[in-house]
């Protein structure tokens, strides 16, 4: 599993592990994200664009394997960070009150978000990534697995 949410301590609400890599991401009350370097135990200083964090309770944040992007619950949306650079990659917006935690699924590219609303919503990209082990006719055709009679 590479990714672990938790409580940590009134300064550090949130805690991620990057188990393949050696960095693990925390964020605190100050509304910052850190990435951790485990083996030397420093800050990265990878500057994280400007977020705004719910502070009364713990966070659940979600990484891709690769890891090329975390997933932190920003009140009533997810930020999606390019962990390297700190930039911000994408916003998802849906929830009506605070977002609690995420979860990334790799099988299926799904992210999994819960919220203070009392729903559970699936974000999948709008095309999906085929890898090279996919037939070449599927790229030709133009497949869409997202597709179904009620899309718009």
């Amino acid at each position: 599993m590479p990714e672990i949410g938790m409580q940590c301590n009134n300064d550090s609400l949130s805690l991620s592990l990057l188990l393949r890599r050696g960095y693990r991401f925390s964020s605190g009350s100050d509304s910052r994200l850190r990435l951790w370097d485990i083996d030397s135990g420093c800050n990265t200083l990878v500057n994280f664009e400007a977020m705004r964090l719910q502070t009364s309770k713990p966070l659940q944040l979600a990484v891709t394997d690769d890891p090329s992007l975390v997933f932190i619950p920003c009140m009533s949306s997810i930020k999606a960070y390019n962990t390297w650079s700190g930039t911000t990659f994408q916003t998802f917006r849906g929830h009506y009150d605070h977002v609690n935690c995420c979860y990334y699924n790799s099988q299926d590219q799904e992210l999994y978000t819960g919220s203070n609303d009392r729903q559970i919503l699936v974000w999948s990209p709008s095309t999906p990534a085929l890898t090279e082990m996919e037939d070449d006719d599927k790229r030709q055709e133009g497949f869409a697995a997202d597709e179904d009679n009620w899309s718009d």
